[in-house]
């Protein structure tokens, strides 16, 4: 896909379509562990946060978890995973999150505890490679040296 981005940018629709690689290129880690059809895998129970900070907890679906507890999370994912048995739906936003730590049962019962910021810091390497491939015009260059994003940089995201 990015292969693909990178050697079509010189058509009208170049900066478009590295958007929205790039898009999907951020999903697909974001989104690993689910899948695209209708699986026993994306369902979703049990979800909880954790080390959450709840001083900064201001969503309002923080604040209707408060109130309801658990009971608001069950429901939600109950109803998200029915009517979109597809991708992370029962989910809710968790994947999305690049800050939240987070477990839940899927449906095939195994527990899954995600740290999305590794996955994000992950996402983020990948994404400045093929940013920097774009800019090169090449696919297949090896970033050395100064195109490597800086840890100082990795650090401040």
């Amino acid at each position: 896909m990015v292969r693909s981005c990178i050697l079509s940018q010189k058509r009208d629709y170049g900066l478009h379509r590295l958007g929205i690689t790039m898009h999907v290129l951020a999903d697909t880690f974001a989104h690993q562990g689910f899948a695209g059809i209708n699986h026993k895998i994306n369902e979703v129970r049990d979800i909880k946060k954790i080390d959450s900070d709840k001083e900064t907890d201001n969503t309002l679906l923080d604040k209707v978890t408060e109130y309801f507890g658990d009971l608001f999370n069950t429901v939600a994912n109950t109803v998200v995973s029915n009517a979109l048995p597809l991708g992370h739906g029962g989910a809710l936003t968790c994947p999305d999150m690049p800050f939240l730590k987070w477990e839940y049962t899927n449906g095939l019962d195994t527990k899954i505890e995600r740290d999305n910021t590794d996955i994000f810091m992950d996402a983020v390497v990948r994404i400045h490679e093929a940013m920097v491939c774009y800019r090169k015009q090449d696919p297949d260059y090896v970033l050395v040296g100064k195109d490597k994003i800086s840890q100082k940089n990795l650090d401040q995201i």
